[in-house]
């Protein structure tokens, strides 16, 4: 509690984790009650694109982050990015699904790019500590990454009840366009 640049890896990390479980959640209700016109395959396209771009930007994190020296600044223009891409999604969210796929894998790959160099930042972080006190925390910080991911799988499914009771939507009822402009919101 007393080094704040944990609590900070902390609470980005769980709001990183946070999207990154309900984004593809809500994937379904996009491609059923906003993107109804994609053909079927829709959902599984959009499933198999993001997860390739995310993978490369995976790949690009290990590439860049041996370059870079600033970690965290890298990683608030990479956030920066990702709510850009979000943004831009949702102009097309309503009208264009398949603009909005490429936005969406645009983002992903982003945020693949991110998930890397987070876990780099909890060992800074430990370093940063032993230095500062003398004392070899190592193991208890780099345990804390589990701690956004679980608590983020809660977070994920109240945002999603949420969501869903706050645009109206009921099991199987037919579009409406308050519904797909909800979820569509809900989504970015």
């Amino acid at each position: 509690t007393h080094n704040r640049y944990l609590v900070m890896i902390l609470f980005s990390d769980l709001s990183s984790n946070v999207g990154s479980f309900v984004i593809p959640a809500l994937n379904v209700y996009y491609y059923q009650y906003v993107a109804a016109t994609i053909p079927t395959a829709g959902l599984a396209t959009h499933l198999l694109l993001t997860s390739l771009f995310g993978l490369i930007g995976a790949w690009l994190a290990g590439v860049v982050g041996k370059r870079v020296r600033n970690k965290r600044a890298t990683l608030i223009v990479a956030y920066a990015s990702v709510i850009a891409f979000l943004l831009i999604s949702r102009i097309f969210a309503l009208t264009n699904g398949y603009l909005f796929m490429v936005f969406q894998c645009l983002m992903q790959m982003v945020v693949g790019f991110t998930q890397p160099l987070e876990g780099d930042l909890y060992m800074d972080v430990a370093v940063y500590h032993e230095w500062k006190t003398g004392k070899n925390c190592t193991a208890l910080i780099m345990g804390l990454l589990n701690i956004p991911v679980k608590v983020s799988q809660v977070i994920k499914s109240l945002v999603i009840t949420g969501l869903l009771v706050s645009v109206g939507y009921v099991a199987g009822m037919a579009t409406t366009p308050e519904l797909s402009a909800g979820i569509a919101n809900g989504y970015i």
